[in-house]
């Protein structure tokens, strides 16, 4: 029996990333790279960084 425990937020910011799962996981399967995905929904702080 494979289990995943999904992390309910950021473990470095702290920021809420449990209601993200669904799309990142449905674009990752669509063959979106998992850093472009993380960027566009926000979930690090990208004002001062780029993918």
């Amino acid at each position: 029996m494979d289990v995943m425990i999904d992390a309910v937020r950021c473990f470095m910011c702290g920021k809420l990333v449990a209601d993200k799962y669904e799309e990142f996981t449905s674009r990752m399967k669509s063959g979106e790279g998992p850093k472009l995905i993380l960027y566009s929904l926000d979930s690090r702080d990208t004002a001062s960084e780029e993918p």
